[in-house]
């Protein structure tokens, strides 16, 4: 007998023992149910059309991109102000954008 066998583990993917079975695997929404939320989220809200506008033109220019208040301010053509105000009603209001840690103080990235 050779005691030098080592023995593995490998889970099944979920998805391969989903077909196996013969069961429908769940589909990964992507990025467009991500965009459907976003779009609804600020149709749905009280803002003006303008900033529902710039809302979406910074959606659509910084993607997946990690931004602060300069790249709002570079996008929009707006103070630091305005920028911080895009920023809370998108992260608080809106729930859209999320903290990015290890990247600076004040940085966010979209859900």
């Amino acid at each position: 007998m050779n005691a030098n066998v080592t023995s593995v583990v490998i889970p099944v993917n979920e998805e391969y023992y989903a077909i196996k079975q013969g069961i429908n695997p769940q589909k990964k929404q992507g990025i467009e149910h991500e965009t459907l939320v976003l779009k609804t989220k600020v149709k749905e809200s009280g803002y003006t059309q303008k900033i529902k506008d710039n809302i979406m033109l910074l959606y659509n220019t910084i993607g997946t991109e990690i931004f602060g208040n300069a790249r709002i301010m570079e996008i929009l053509n707006c103070s630091e102000s305005t920028a911080t105000t895009y920023i809370k009603r998108l992260n608080k209001e809106l729930e859209v954008i999320a903290p990015v840690n290890g990247q600076g103080k004040g940085k966010y990235r979209f859900l």
